[in-house]
């Protein structure tokens, strides 16, 4: 009923708005910013566009629409944008696993790549360890949808997600704070400050973010009593400072370094009592697990980068420089279970140095383009003790370097071809020692290096002065690799997983209506893989499987202003796949793919009122979800059945925007619902019903 009611919803909106533009229109952000004539803006393809401008499947979310979203950090943006499925990984506090369109990474290993770039102000994450990113001063969140690479930095096969901060400001200086208490003793401060020290010339700019929350699932001992401890809290600061200097118009250099120390501690699923008639929380209650290891866990992350631009006449060079690190010790218990531990230990340090140069076209023309160039270095450094039965140490260094360019030809003042292409090349090498439990270390090498080349064509036309469409077909490419995380021997350990290759037809459309009070976005798309890598446990080790995947879908996202007080946003992504051919011996071919529900929604309203010389505010969101496997082999005890969940916020903020309170609550029909899990050992779950108090200002 509640399926049917919502896609019902979110379609005869769309069809209202199609029909009808005065009465409705929609914004594929999913979201509208502070009045109904603003214009988002975006630069998914390297240059500022108006968002509803833009011919690719991009949802961008502004400050406001974070708000809106009560997000913290990515996992609360999942079903937020069409097909965008986001989990927090089983084992690590501070790893996130993104998935768009059925196709992420859904593993730790430090030998596979993500199918889903993740930047953070343009500079490319690596590993998916410290990929979910406390938000501190967000311009905005960008995310594409589709195979990228002729514009970004790295190569990526199903989407990216562009994390934009502000920057210091040249001209005003200003000052924010944030202060978030709630359920499990949550705790949560935000501040950020910005001030020109030389006007128009030079500025710093400083934000910092400190979380803490008790964990919400509690301890058992060996007989069953509660202990009094808890897990899956969180416990994590985070600071970055940067300068920008632009000592004329046509130079401009922001430096910026940040730090993140994470001492939450592992996270802990719930075990799981299996028989014929299914599987169940062991301790009666989804919340409860036995912990064998507390508080061991911790992640340090760090990282520094230059951007420099230069405008000369007709075309902008730009230099991105970065520098991250990571250290990460995750001791995972994969059962809970107070009858038995199944422990890893994972200690895991890794580096990166990336660098990219880009040439963009600038002012009015009939021909836009970007050239670039870009390398990407790390070394990785695993040491992991699996089960007791033996130790894996592994030492892996990783080589990329491409070009890359887009160009647009403007035929007519409203249709445009697009046409792009990239080559890479990758290397990657890797020692790996193996130390079984009682045995003689044996030793294993391995070599992989492949070349590959990507490209798109694209067309748009504009039937009106508001309307677009827009059709592309694109390639992705995503680099293979060494295929076992925790091989058993040296055979294994030098075995190796072919690149994954992908070939996507898209078509879209986009339109602004009743003077931009609302936007509507449509897409569908046609998207197979080849070589599509999927991580499984196994054999006592983690390895990396290859499949040949097709996936397709529609989406619709939008948002209306009903009047300057009343905004109604959403929207919903069907998705449909089948896989064609496994690597597994016996496989069954009629798996659905990981995290790929068939269909989510999301509808939402906020009401603002004049109240006390300010303004109050009123929001609710609703999602859905359709069933979700949570694991390769679709598995009973990880079979997620349909999920709708509901979050609410009111408040106040006074006339001059400066102070705001707001009470806020998520869950609130107390769903009993989990991210991911082992196959009939244990379950993530999420939080159950959870409530928060926020007060905030800025000058």
């Amino acid at each position: 009923m509640v399926r049917t009611a919502l896609w019902m919803s979110c379609g005869a909106a769309a069809l209202l708005a199609a029909a009808n533009p005065s009465v409705f229109a929609q914004d594929q952000t999913g979201v509208r910013d502070e009045t109904p004539r603003d214009v988002v803006t975006v630069t998914a393809r390297r240059r500022e566009e108006a968002l509803v401008d833009t011919p690719v499947t991009v949802t961008a979310f502004s400050p406001a629409a974070l708000e809106r979203q009560q997000a913290v950090n990515l996992v609360d943006l999942s079903g937020a944008s069409p097909n965008l499925y986001v989990a927090q990984t089983g084992g690590s506090a501070s790893a996130a696993q993104i998935f768009i369109r059925g196709v992420g990474n859904d593993s730790l290993g430090f030998n596979t790549e993500s199918a889903i770039g993740v930047y953070l102000d343009d500079v490319y994450l690596g590993r998916v360890q410290g990929g979910l990113v406390d938000l501190l001063a967000i311009e905005r969140i960008e995310v594409l949808r589709g195979p990228q690479g002729t514009l970004y930095g790295r190569n990526a096969t199903g989407g990216a997600v562009k994390y934009v901060l502000e920057e210091p400001d040249l001209q005003d200086a200003s000052l924010a704070g944030e202060v978030t208490v709630g359920s499990f003793e949550r705790a949560d401060v935000r501040v950020s400050a910005s001030a020109p020290l030389i006007d128009d010339v030079l500025a710093v700019r400083f934000d910092a973010s400190a979380r803490s929350e008790e964990g919400y699932v509690e301890g058992v001992g060996a007989g069953g009593n509660l202990t009094g401890e808890t897990i899956n809290g969180v416990e994590r600061t985070t600071v970055r400072a940067a300068v920008r200097y632009a000592p004329n118009a046509r130079f401009d250099i922001e430096a910026a370094a940040d730090v993140t120390r994470d001492r939450s501690g592992i996270s802990l699923s719930t075990p799981l009592s299996c028989g014929a008639s299914g599987c169940s929380p062991a301790e009666g209650d989804p919340y409860r697990a036995f912990i064998a290891f507390a508080d061991e866990g911790y992640f340090d992350g760090w990282g520094a980068n230059i951007t420099a631009e230069y405008d000369f006449d007709g075309f902008q060079f730009r230099s991105i420089t970065a520098y991250r690190a990571l250290e990460e010790y995750a001791p995972i218990d994969l059962s809970g279970s107070r009858f038995f531990t199944l422990p890893i230990q994972i200690d895991l340090d890794q580096n990166q140095t990336s660098q990219e140069f880009q040439l963009v076209s600038t002012g009015e023309r009939a021909l836009d383009w970007i050239v670039g160039a870009f390398f990407f270095a790390e070394n990785a450094r695993q040491d992991a003790n699996f089960l007791g039965a033996r130790r894996n140490q592994d030492d892996q260094e990783a080589t990329s370097a491409a070009i890359f360019g887009e160009a647009t030809f403007s035929v007519s003042d409203r249709l445009a071809l697009t046409f792009g292409g990239r080559y890479t090349a990758d290397d990657k090498s890797i020692d790996r020692t193996i130390i079984p439990a009682g045995g003689a270390p044996v030793t294993a090498q391995g070599e992989f290096d492949d070349t590959q080349f990507s490209w798109k064509l694209g067309a748009d036309f504009e039937p009106t002065p508001d309307s677009l469409l827009y059709a592309s077909f694109s390639t992705g490419y995503k680099p293979g690799g060494f295929g076992s995380t925790w091989p058993t021997g040296p055979i294994d350990g030098a075995g190796t997983v072919e690149s994954e290759e992908s070939e996507s037809y898209e078509v879209g459309y986009k339109r602004s209506l009743a003077g931009r009070r609302g936007e509507l976005a449509l897409a569908a798309y046609w998207t197979e893989y080849n070589n599509l890598q999927q991580g499984s446990l196994s054999a006592n080790q983690f390895i990396v499987t290859s499949s040949d995947v097709r996936t397709a879908g529609v989406e619709i996202e939008g948002s209306f202003n009903v009047t300057d007080q009343f905004l109604i946003f959403g929207n919903a992504g069907y998705l449909d796949d089948e896989v064609t051919r496994s690597n597994i011996p016996g496989d069954n071919l009629s798996r659905a793919l990981r995290y790929a529900p068939e269909l989510q929604a999301q509808l939402g309203a906020e009401y603002r009122a004049p109240v006390f010389n300010g303004e109050g505010f009123l929001g609710v969101i609703g999602r859905y979800q359709s069933e979700t496997a949570q694991d390769q082999a679709n598995s009973a005890s990880l079979l997620l059945g349909d999920i709708t969940l509901f979050q609410a916020r009111i408040g106040y903020e006074d006339a001059a925007g400066r102070f705001r309170i707001q009470f806020a609550g998520q869950n609130l029909t107390d769903e009993d619902y989990w991210r991911s899990g082992v196959p009939n050992l244990g379950r993530f779950y999420a939080k159950p019903r959870t409530f928060s108090l926020t007060l905030s200002a800025s000058f």
